[in-house]
């Protein structure tokens, strides 16, 4: 019997919780549209700076004497049936051609100990350059 009625307060203290969160039937909320939130020329300008927008962000993460890289394009793609254009990545470690990658994430692995400015740039099939690069430096312990 304790326990039927130990269980049974916490169901209870939430049915009278609930309760007072009961909108009255009375009150319609009031709809109000995106237009008229924001004026059109707003809306607008959100639209062609996302257009414009062309950018390579790199996440990296280092692990022992490997390197964890993970890209995103907003613009392009690296999927032969996308509409976007196709991209792959170009990896240069210490100014040095290293790799070329087909995939937003890759790995870098037995990197030498010390510091290593590594570039990861986007390009065409062709190797026409898309003028989309980070660079950034990692310490290999």
């Amino acid at each position: 019997m304790k326990k039927l009625l130990l269980n049974s307060i916490p169901v209870l203290f939430l049915f009278t919780a609930c309760s007072h969160d009961i909108p009255d039937k009375d009150v319609k909320p009031q709809k109000e549209s995106a237009i008229d939130r924001y004026s059109f020329s707003h809306a607008v300008q959100a639209s062609a700076v996302a257009l414009n927008e062309q950018e390579i962000t790199v996440h990296h993460v280092v692990r022992g004497s490997s390197v964890f890289i993970e890209c995103r394009l907003n613009s392009l793609s690296f999927r032969k049936n996308n509409p976007k254009k196709q991209a792959k990545l170009l990896l240069k470690v210490d100014g040095q051609l290293v790799s070329e990658h087909h995939s937003a994430a890759f790995v870098v692995r037995d990197l030498s100990a010390g510091e290593h400015k590594l570039v990861v740039e986007a390009v065409n099939a062709n190797n026409k350059p898309y003028h989309l690069s980070k660079e950034f430096t990692v310490t290999i312990q």
